[in-house]
C-alpha cells in the first residue's frame, strides 16, 4: 500500500562561474579572465575602464547603477560568445554568501531531476551541497537539501536514513517558521514510520502535524488527506480495522478526493479491511469499483492487484471457477509489466489448485516458478517450488519429461546441502524413492 506523495517541478537557471565563490571585487576579475575579455571590453562605452580596475582591487565598491551596466555588458558578450550562461545585478553584488546561496539554488534543480531516476549521481551533487552548507549556514537551502535527500533515501527503501535527513529538513523549516513545509515533511517521516512498522509513532506524528495545521490555519487540504490516510493505514497495519474504517469515512465525508491514484488508495484500503474482517460481498464490491476506476486510467498494477483480490475473495467464497479467472487475468498483466508481485500471483493459483485436487495443472506455473527462482537465483524460492513440484510427484504420475527435474532437485541437493529448509525437500525426495529406487537415495548423500 502506497502513502500519498508529491511530484517535483523543475527549471534551469545557471550563472556565469556560479561554483567559484569569492568576495565580489574578485569574482568580477574572474568572470572578466574567464571569457578572456580586457577591463575596456567589460566597461563598454558606459563607463570608464579605470573604474572596472578600481573595482577589481576592491579600491572602489560596486555600486547598483554599475553593476546593472555591467551585467548588460556581459549578457551581450556571453551572447556573442555562444555561451549559455545568466548574468544580472543581483549576482555580480552578492557577497559569499549570497553567492553560495546562488550554488545551492542550481544544485537544488539538479537533485529535483535526478530524483525522477533516483540515479546514484544524486548523491555526488547532495555532497557537494553539505559541503557549502558546512560552511555557510543557509536554513532554507539546508531545508530544501535535505528534503530531497529523505525523498532519494525513501525510494532507495532506506527508511532509517531517509527519516534522518527529513528530520534535518525539518529542523530547518521550525528556524524558518515555514510551517507548511514542517507539515509536509511531518507526513514523510510519517511515510518511513510506516514503512519500518512504527505505527504509533506515526499516528502520534500525524497528530502533531495536524494540530500545527489547525494552530497555524493552514488551508492545504491534501495535508489533512494525507494524514487521515495514513493513519488509517497504520491503524489497519495494527489490526485495528473499525478504527481505520472510521478514518477512511471520515477522509471520504470530509473531502472530495478527485484524483484518480488517491481514490483507488482509499478503495484498496478500504476492500482489504472489509476482506479481513470478513464482509466479503462488500469487499468484492469495492474490489470491483476499483478495478472499474484501475480500467478508466489504464492503470495495469492496480488492475493486476484488483484482479488478484477478487480471485482470492472468490476463493474464500468456494467459486473456484471464478476465483481463477480472474487470478489468471491478474496473472497476465503481472507476467506483462514484469511486477513485483508476480511471484505472489502464480502462488495463488497453485495453493487453489492444490486445494482441489488439479495437482497436474498446477505443475505449468510450478515450472514458471522455477524459472523465475534460478533467474533470480532465489534459493529459498527454488527449495519451496522443488517441495511443491515434490508434492505433486508423490500423488500423481510422474512423466519422463518430469523425471529431468527430479535429477535436477537431486544434483542441487548435493551442491547445497546447507540451505535453509533443504531438509524437507530431502525428506521428500527419499519418501519417492523409497519404494521406486533406493539407490537414488544414497546419490542425495553421496558427497563425492
Amino acid at each position: 500500500m502506497r502513502v500519498f506523495t508529491n511530484d517535483y517541478e523543475v527549471t534551469d537557471k545557471v550563472y556565469i562561474l556560479e561554483d567559484t565563490i569569492l568576495p565580489t571585487n574578485e569574482k568580477i576579475r574572474a568572470i572578466r579572465k574567464f571569457l578572456k575579455i580586457n577591463q575596456k571590453e567589460l566597461a563598454g562605452d558606459n563607463i570608464d575602464r579605470s573604474l572596472i580596475s578600481y573595482i577589481e582591487n576592491g579600491k572602489v565598491k560596486l555600486s547598483n547603477e554599475t553593476a546593472k551596466i555591467l551585467a548588460s555588458n556581459l549578457s551581450r558578450i556571453l551572447k556573442e560568445k555562444n555561451l549559455n550562461y545568466q548574468v544580472d545585478a543581483d549576482y555580480l553584488l552578492a557577497d559569499e554568501k549570497k553567492q553560495a546561496s546562488y550554488r545551492l539554488n542550481t544544485i537544488i534543480e539538479i537533485l529535483k531531476n535526478m530524483m525522477k531516476d533516483s540515479t546514484d549521481e544524486f548523491l555526488t551533487k547532495f555532497y557537494m551541497a553539505e559541503e557549502l552548507l558546512r560552511k555557510w549556514d543557509i536554513p532554507s537551502k539546508k531545508a530544501a537539501i535535505y528534503d530531497l535527500a529523505g525523498d532519494y533515501f525513501f525510494n532507495k527503501l532506506n527508511y532509517y536514513r531517509s527519516e534522518f535527513y527529513y528530520m534535518m529538513a525539518l529542523g530547518n523549516y521550525f528556524r524558518l517558521n515555514d510551517y507548511r513545509n514542517l507539515v509536509k515533511v511531518c507526513t514523510k517521516i510519517v511515510r518511513c514510520l510506516i514503512k519500518r512498522g512504527e505505527y504509533e509513532e506515526a499516528i502520534s506524528l500525524n497528530d502533531y502535524a495536524m494540530s500545527i495545521i489547525e494552530d497555524f490555519k493552514i488551508l492545504d487540504s491534501d495535508f489533512k488527506e494525507r494524514i487521515l490516510f495514513n493513519n488509517s493505514l497504520a491503524l489497519f497495519k495494527m489490526e485495528l480495522y473499525e478504527e481505520s474504517l472510521n478514518c477512511l469515512d471520515k477522509l471520504i465525508l470530509e473531502f472530495d478526493i478527485s484524483e484518480e491514484s488517491k481514490h483507488m488508495d482509499i478503495l484498496l484500503l478500504k476492500a482489504n479491511i472489509y476482506n479481513l474482517i470478513g464482509k466479503l460481498e462488500e469487499s468484492l464490491e469495492i474490489y470491483k469499483q476499483l478495478l472499474e476506476l484501475a480500467k478508466q486510467s489504464s492503470n495495469l498494477e492496480r488492475m493486476a492487484i484488483a484482479y488478484n483480490n477478487i480471485g482470492a475473495i472468490y476463493h474464500r467464497l468456494n467459486n473456484i471457477e471464478q476465483s481463477i479467472k480472474f487470478l489468471k487475468k491478474s496473472l497476465r498483466i503481472r507476467r506483462n509489466i514484469k511486477s513485483e508481485r508476480l511471484v505472489f500471483t502464480i502462488k495463488s493459483i497453485i495453493n487453489i489448485l492444490f486445494d482441489t485436487g488439479e495437482y497436474n495443472k498446477s505443475k505449468i506455473y510450478l515450472f514458471e516458478l522455477l524459472s523465475i527462482a534460478k533467474k533470480e537465483e532465489d534459493i529459498s524460492l527454488l527449495i519451496e517450488t522443488y517441495c511443491r513440484l515434490m508434492d505433486v510427484f508423490l500423488v500423481d504420475l510422474v512423466d519422463i519429461e518430469d523425471e529431468k527435474f527430479i535429477d535436477e532437485m537431486i544434483k542441487f541437493v548435493r551442491e547445497n546441502r546447507e540451505a535453509e529448509g533443504i531438509g524437507e525437500l530431502i525428506a521428500k525426495l527419499c519418501k519417492y524413492f523409497v519404494n521406486k529406487d533406493i539407490y537414488k537415495i544414497r546419490d542425495l548423500f553421496d558427497r563425492g
